[in-house]
């Protein structure tokens, strides 16, 4: 009999390994179904003793140990993968068995009985396992599309040349998809696409060609799918790098970004990081030396379009949605059959409603939140109020609830707003339209941004999710209001605003005006003019100044409940982690289905967080914090480097 040590891959199991027993024939990285609180779960083994050697700690465990269900693969993850996702775990505070979980591609552990793992005929493998791994270069790639992906084809050229794979990491399924009809011109044979979305008889073969063919191959797919990295890939590209879609979702909300970095470090892949504008922390990184040019980094970007800013402040006495240059492309793009692009920050009629008396937002009854005015689906005079951090949906007809007034008003421009007028001013023009509550799905969003391609003289009225959905160049764009972005207390909402109007501006080919009450702020100037170097200068500047990333890795701690008892839970939480500093404020939607929630934010140093000074004394501090961060109570959650502090 043996007695193995597994991690289970859950999302919060809360404790890092399990011990059962087992007859079976069983080895380190094997994956088996074991049994956690009466559910079937997958756990991956790391540690495997025979009992008689552990004898007197079968017989001191003050609890009943339990036997493996069965064996799924008995060669399931590398050194690598584990390693990679040892550190990530550590990186975001996380259990290593939650981590797993987030980063383990589900399609590939739902059909473990029809998938197998063959390794690679004919590929050289790593003689000695404990021989260390060469070090790893890492570069960027700043341009257009149109650069990068013809950087990507050099670079796939070369490693063909030199009998290795690459594998290109993507952040959603709708960038692979395009992807591999932009790169396997000439190697379709040696192209290979993986994501979640595929079904099962297309991952079976995708699978097995990765695993069988000797041809060095293109993998283009999701971070996950790394599982499956072939002994002979020398190249990791990460695509797309400043996506928010590489972060998960749900505890314990890993950065793939940071497991890719990590996973190209463990297994001695050169690495890519690529965008038409790179992150912040990146282009630092680049600039201090610790990031290399795979091209020569474009530090204004180009194009053809006439770019405007308008102030809609100036000569305006009353509220118009369109201004006349905003007016003058829409009427443009009719006369001359050109598509337009037409961006809005808001969904809904109108993302504010005050009281025009006592000026009281109008809140969310659940949660706090400022409510959004939708018009009725059924009937478009009728209108609803619908909270979009909790979902709560309630009449329109009602009264202040601060001084019962009934002179609400409602504040600033939301797509169905946008919608209404269009509809009203330009009743013979075609308008497609794409956000999250039109399009729900990704194949009804693919599906209006291909009959908008294909309808010369139409608009587009969209909101940011529709950008990775058109590849090509568009003629005119419009940019109606992105104002409410910056009314938000973010340290990366200019980064944001910025990224957003050069993504649409190196789309447009003929004219793109920008509308905005913000007119005089530097980052309007900066983005119209293309201009990325001096966007950087002044935001490294304000980053350093408050001491935000890249000057610190910023950790944020939430907790939920009875107002009282989490202000109590939270100094708990102050005295755990001191003598780190813990700033306590309460979230932007202040309470959630009755709850209230509070955050603690740590800024840690960026050196001390991941561990790059070298110093004993330092690596020990790190410790100890880590130990401490997972030793809160799983009520709490913890965002490493959270893409919003509210």
């Amino acid at each position: 009999m043996r007695l193995i040590e597994v991690i289970p891959i859950k999302r919060a199991v809360g404790i890092e390994t399990l011990s059962y027993f087992t007859t079976l024939d069983i080895k380190p990285g094997a994956l088996v179904t074991v049994s956690v609180r009466k559910k079937k779960v997958y756990a991956l083994v790391i540690d495997v003793r025979e009992a008689i050697s552990a004898k007197s700690e079968v017989k001191g465990a003050d609890f009943e140990m339990k036997k493996v269900e069965q064996i799924e693969t008995n060669d399931f993850l590398s050194e690598a993968f584990m390693r990679s996702a040892k550190r990530t775990a550590d990186f975001s505070a996380s259990q290593i068995g939650a981590t797993l979980f987030s980063i383990l591609p589900t399609s590939l552990l739902t059909e473990l009985q029809t998938l197998k793992f063959p390794k690679p005929a004919g590929l050289k493998k790593k003689e000695n396992p404990d021989t260390p791994t060469p070090l790893a270069e890492k570069y960027i790639i700043q341009g257009d599309s149109e650069d990068r992906f013809s950087s990507y084809r050099s670079t796939i050229r070369q490693a063909f040349a030199k009998k290795t794979s690459v594998a290109l990491i993507v952040p959603t399924t709708e960038d692979a998809s395009y992807l591999k009809t932009i790169l396997e011109k000439g190697i379709e044979d040696f192209t290979v696409i993986l994501h979640g979305s595929l079904g099962k008889k297309a991952t079976t073969e995708a699978v097995n060609k990765i695993c069988t063919e000797n041809h060095p191959l293109l993998v283009i797919c999701t971070a996950p799918y790394l599982l499956l990295a072939r002994p002979d890939m020398s190249t990791i590209i990460l695509e797309r790098a400043h996506s928010r879609h590489y972060k998960t979702q749900y505890r314990p909300y890993t950065d793939l970004r940071v497991f890719a970095e990590y996973f190209a470090e463990e297994n001695g892949n050169t690495l890519f990081i690529a965008d038409a504008v790179l992150p912040i922390e990146h282009l630092y990184h680049h600039k201090e030396g610790e990031l290399h040019a795979g091209e020569p980094t474009k530090w204004r970007m180009l194009t053809t379009a006439h770019v405007e800013v308008t102030d809609m402040t100036a000569d305006i006495k009353e509220f118009r949605i369109f201004g006349e240059s905003m007016n003058a492309l829409i009427k443009k793009s009719k006369e001359q059959n050109e598509r337009m692009i037409m961006l809005v920050g808001r969904k809904g009629l109108s993302p504010q409603t005050l009281c025009g008396d006592c000026q009281k937002s109008v809140l969310c009854h659940k949660c706090g939140a400022p409510v959004v005015l939708y018009p009725s689906p059924n009937n478009p005079e009728k209108t609803f109020f619908m909270c979009h951090h909790c979902g709560e949906r309630r009449s329109s007809s009602e009264v202040c609830a601060y001084c019962g007034s009934w002179n609400l008003k409602t504040i600033g421009i939301g797509i169905d707003l946008v919608q209404k007028n269009l509809k009203e001013m330009y009743p013979d023009v075609t308008v497609f339209k794409l956000d999250r509550e039109s399009c729900p799905k990704e194949l009804t969003a693919k599906e209006v941004a291909d009959n908008f391609m294909k309808s010369p003289g139409s608009i587009l009225l969209c909101t940011e999710m529709a950008l990775r959905f058109i590849h090509e160049k568009i003629e005119n764009v419009g940019i109606v209001s992105m104002d409410s972005l910056l009314s938000m207390p973010d340290f990366r909402a200019q980064e944001r605003l910025f990224y957003t109007i050069l993504t649409l501006r190196s789309q447009a080919s003929h004219g793109m005006v920008i509308q905005t009450r913000q007119a005089s702020l530097p980052v309007f100037e900066y983005s119209s003019k293309g201009n990325i170097l001096e966007f950087y200068r002044a935001e490294i500047e304000a980053r350093k100044a408050t001491g935000f990333p890249p000057f610190s890795t910023l950790i944020k701690v939430t907790i939920k409940g009875k107002k009282n008892e989490i202000v109590e839970e939270m100094k708990v939480i102050q005295d755990i982690l001191a003598p780190e500093n813990v700033d306590v404020f309460p979230a932007f939607t202040n309470s959630l289905d009755g709850n209230f929630v509070l955050h603690g934010l740590l800024k840690i140093p960026k050196e001390k967080w991941e561990g790059k000074n070298g110093e004993s004394s330092s690596e020990n501090t790190r410790a100890l914090l880590l130990q401490k961060l997972k030793s809160l109570p799983q009520s709490s959650e913890i965002r490493v480097d959270p893409e919003s502090l509210l």
